[in-house]
């Protein structure tokens, strides 16, 4: 059984920010609103919580002033810590030369932060994104990785997908030990896919190897760089997360997303006491529904 706090966290509060472009103007994809009450960033950071991860770094690129707002010293996560605790990311600009620190990719974004990564007292790095909507135990991927041998362990769930969905994915094929065997990136596809969630276990000494050699090459992303390039070099493993997860891509996925939340087993499965989702707490009124009101709206 894995020790989680020797686990390091890092959680990326820009990527994917141009499949939603009308939200991410003036704030991070971390940042944006979800449920009239959260932000994005409160699933995979509460998620890390409640699997007993306590040293977590937030990584960022731009538009960060209202993430820095909501997520603070990390007092409502229980990160605000002389050992450990919640660490603020931004770019250093002396890695990337011209681009000014507004990194590429996830590759040229964990150069940024090496020297944080091998600080940290941890023998295994979780990362993800906060695309995801999803109330996940991290506890048993990072148990899963320790089991399996892996150097690389991706979180994946099925779904069904069409065309205009997948543009925005990374599919996974992955064979009956669990292995993945093929990675498409962005395809133009229909039907049930394997779609990373965009979490990934590693250990430690295996993520800094990556990063120095990645970047000794000029090569910036994790995806195809390394997770479909070097697939024949690492045993890269598949986690399936079966339970319900909303990945935001789009204006529609959105949209979709926070109408899920009218169901109530979704409810049930985002929000309950065990592993609860935490935010900044905003002493305000509360939503108001009018009689009119309904769920059936069309989105304008």
């Amino acid at each position: 059984m894995a020790n989680m706090s020797n686990v390091l966290g890092l959680i990326f509060a820009n990527m994917h920010e141009l499949t939603v472009t009308d939200l991410t103007k003036n704030r991070a994809m971390a940042s944006i609103p979800f449920g009239a009450r959260y932000r994005l960033i409160d699933f995979p950071l509460s998620n890390m919580v409640n699997s007993g991860v306590n040293n977590v770094g937030v990584v960022t690129k731009s538009n960060y002033q209202s993430l820095l707002d909501h997520i603070g010293s990390g007092d409502e996560w229980d990160l605000s810590r002389k050992t450990g605790g919640l660490h603020f990311l931004p770019p250093y600009s002396n890695n990337f030369g011209s681009t000014g620190g507004l990194y590429r990719g996830r590759l040229e974004a964990l150069a940024g932060v090496i020297g944080f990564i091998k600080n940290a007292h941890a023998d295994y790095v979780l990362l993800t994104d906060c695309d995801c909507v999803a109330n996940i135990d991290y506890k048993k991927v990072v148990d899963y990785h320790e089991a399996q041998g892996a150097d690389i362990t991706v979180v994946y769930g099925k779904t069904l997908l069409t065309p205009e969905q997948t543009k925005t994915r990374t599919i996974l094929k992955v064979n009956e030990a669990d292995e993945v065997v093929d990675v498409l990136i962005r395809p133009e596809m229909a039907g049930e896919f394997n779609a990373s969630m965009n979490i990934f276990v590693m250990s430690k000494e295996f993520l800094v190897k990556i990063v120095n050699e990645s970047a000794s090459r000029n090569l910036y992303s994790f995806e195809i760089n390394v997770l479909q390039h070097r697939l024949d070099e690492f045993k890269v493993v598949g986690y399936c997360f079966d339970g319900y997860y909303s990945q935001i891509d789009g204006i529609q996925a959105y949209y979709q997303a926070n109408m899920d939340l009218m169901n109530k087993d979704v409810r049930k499965a985002l929000f309950n006491f065990t592993d609860p989702i935490y935010t900044k707490v905003r002493d305000e009124a509360p939503a108001k529904y009018g009689l009119e009101a309904s769920k059936e709206q069309p989105y304008c």
